[in-house]
């Protein structure tokens, strides 16, 4: 019984060899044709060891001819009258273990197509010993082809048999499943695409090496393929085997997310700096905003130290505004940052107001100016829910349709696209401001 299902696997075998050699040969030569006629027969002359009733009149050819093997009938062929007791579940423990060789060409056939490649890209120079080198990789690509297409007729007559021997755990293979734990020229194919600066779409190798438009996958988002997880299915090696490239790829992932969490710490750390330094900066032009600032260096004309003053005066104020807007912005990690979580500024902060009674001052109100300006220097420090107005009154923040947004991801709610964007945008503009250095002012 047993020697009965190896003949018809064996047979089955032959007859996918055959079927894929015919298909991947376009135009054959007459040599190849007499091989086919040969291998024919000989399959022809194997079923007849299977053939309990022939059929002389209309016979398939070769390699589509049926076997009649249990997981190709119904399932009430399958037992007896029809049937033979335990045929098909000796069928099923042939498929098991004909997936588990079939996985294990694949894998081999993987690895010796990446070595091909790299002789090629490393050795190989003109023509002549391009096209031979891609012959090669060619060749071992069919392998590995032949190699998942027997894999799938495999599991596919194992999930035929499930009634009789239970389930099966092998999964299904996709195209995309053939791959390398780490593809080489996927790599490759990223660093040009970061040295050009291009968002282009990844793509995927196929039997030819080709390109082909699928979007590729990143470093955090790149899942090794199944296919290096399934060793150990057999009965002499243990099921906790991993294969070694599983292991290589364990520990570049693990390095890279101990680098992560290195980055994240590094970035509680800048936000918490970047509050630190843009209340040192206000501090600072609250001070250039005092008239004792100025005592003992070079004499300024009324007007100048007025403009002197009010220009200190709006830089603490811009400065105190960027640390409320991104205490604001980062809200949700004021447990991680330093200092309390600030509410929503409004849009109209002091700043324009003060821009309005500085055009004002200088067009015949200076002195005016300079007293509201003071007043402002004097009453804005460490209020971050109040805004000091022109006139040197603080008054309390309005309310902004921003906050919505702010207790909205506070409950746990999604944000639309449109808000994000417009806070990427106010991200940005503040940032740019942020960037513009202040050493230009110390002669002030």
């Amino acid at each position: 019984m047993t020697g009965y299902l190896m003949l018809g696997l064996e047979i089955e075998g032959q007859q996918h060899q055959l079927s894929a050699d015919i298909a991947s040969n376009k135009s054959p030569t007459t040599k190849d044709l007499t091989d086919f006629v040969t291998r024919r027969t000989r399959i022809s002359r194997a079923l007849q060891c299977l053939a309990t009733h022939p059929d002389p009149v209309d016979p398939p050819e070769a390699e589509r001819a049926p076997l009649f093997l249990p997981s190709s009938l119904l399932p009430a062929k399958r037992t007896p009258p029809a049937g033979i007791i335990g045929l098909g579940e000796a069928e099923a423990r042939l498929r098991d273990a004909q997936c588990s060789e079939s996985l294990d060409l694949i894998r081999h056939g993987l690895t010796v197509k990446k070595r091909l490649q790299t002789y090629k890209s490393l050795n190989s120079r003109r023509q002549h010993q391009n096209t031979r080198a891609r012959s090669l990789v060619d060749t071992q690509q069919r392998k590995v082809d032949l190699a998942a297409g027997t894999y799938r007729r495999a599991r596919t007559a194992r999930l035929a048999l499930i009634d009789i021997a239970g389930p099966s755990g092998w999964q299904k293979l996709e195209k995309a499943d053939l791959r390398l734990p780490e593809d080489e020229e996927e790599a490759k194919r990223r660093k040009q695409r970061a040295m050009k600066g291009k968002q282009k779409k990844a793509a995927e190798l196929n039997e030819n090496g080709e390109v082909r438009g699928v979007p590729g996958m990143g470093e955090k988002t790149r899942l090794i393929s199944w296919i290096w997880l399934m060793v150990g299915r057999g009965d002499g090696v243990l099921g906790e085997e991993v294969h070694t490239a599983v292991k290589v790829e364990w520990c570049k992932a693990y390095a890279r997310v101990k680098r992560w969490r290195e980055e994240f710490l590094l970035l509680q750390e800048e936000m918490v700096r970047c509050l630190h330094t843009l209340e040192w900066q206000a501090k600072l032009w609250d001070q250039r905003a005092n008239p004792a600032h100025y005592t003992g260096k070079v004499a300024y004309a009324p007007t100048h130290l007025v403009g002197a003053m009010a220009f200190a005066a709006r830089q603490a104020a811009l400065r105190r505004k960027l640390a409320i807007r991104f205490r604001r912005l980062w809200w949700h990690l004021s447990d991680r940052i330093a200092g309390p979580g600030v509410p929503a500024l409004s849009a109209s902060s002091g700043i324009e107001d003060q821009d309005i009674e500085a055009d004002s001052s200088s067009d015949g109100g200076g002195g005016d100016g300079a007293d509201d300006l003071n007043v402002v220097a004097g009453e804005e420090d460490g209020k971050d829910d109040e805004v000091a107005h022109a006139d040197g009154t603080m008054i309390p923040c309005p309310d902004d349709p921003e906050e919505a947004t702010d207790s909205e991801e506070e409950e746990g709610r999604p944000v639309s696209r449109e808000a994000v964007a417009e806070r990427m945008a106010e991200m940005d503009e503040l940032l740019a401001i942020q960037s513009a250095s202040t050493t230009q002012y110390d002669g002030i």
